[in-house]
C-alpha cells in the first residue's frame, strides 16, 4: 500500500513562497516611480492613484462577470472559445486603459512612465505543446 504524499500542495506552496520571495527582491532593488516624489506630492497623488485603482478593479469586475455569463450560456466549445477570446480581449483593453490613466496621471506629477509595464515572465497562461491553453480550455491541453 502506498502512502499519498501532499506533493502537488507542497510543490505550489513553494512556488508561493519563490514567486513571493522574487516579488520582494525586485521591490526592494528597483524603486518605483512614487519614490521620485516628494511626500507632499504622495500625498496629492493618493487620493487619484486610490480613484483609478478602484474604476480599474470595477471594470475587471464587469468583465469577469459579463465573461462568466457567456461561459454559463455557451452551448458549444466554439461559443466557448469565442467568450473567452471576449474576455482576454475585455481584459486587455481595461489594463491599456488603466495604464495610460496611469501614465498621465504620474505625467501631471512629473514622472515619465514607460509606454507599456514591464511584464513578468513569458506569455503567461498553460502553454502547453499541442495545445494553446490549457485544462478546460478548447485546443489545451488536459492534465
Amino acid at each position: 500500500m502506498f502512502l499519498r504524499l501532499p506533493i502537488v500542495p507542497a510543490l505550489l506552496g513553494l512556488g508561493l513562497a519563490l514567486t513571493q520571495a522574487s516579488t520582494a527582491l525586485r521591490a526592494q532593488q528597483a524603486p518605483g516611480p512614487g519614490s521620485r516624489l516628494t511626500p507632499q506630492q504622495r500625498q496629492q497623488l493618493f487620493p487619484e492613484q486610490k480613484q483609478l485603482w478602484l474604476q480599474h478593479s470595477r471594470a475587471r469586475i464587469s468583465g469577469l462577470q459579463t465573461a462568466e455569463r457567456c461561459v454559463q450560456a455557451a452551448q458549444t466549445a466554439d461559443a466557448f472559445k469565442s467568450c473567452l477570446q471576449r474576455e482576454r480581449q475585455s481584459n486587455m483593453e481595461s489594463r491599456r486603459s488603466h495604464w495610460s490613466a496611469m501614465r498621465a496621471l504620474y505625467g501631471r506629477y512629473g514622472i515619465q512612465l514607460p509606454e507599456q509595464p514591464e511584464r513578468r515572465g513569458g506569455q503567461g497562461g498553460w502553454k502547453r505543446q499541442g495545445g494553446e491553453g490549457g485544462p478546460g480550455v478548447p485546443g489545451g491541453a488536459e492534465i
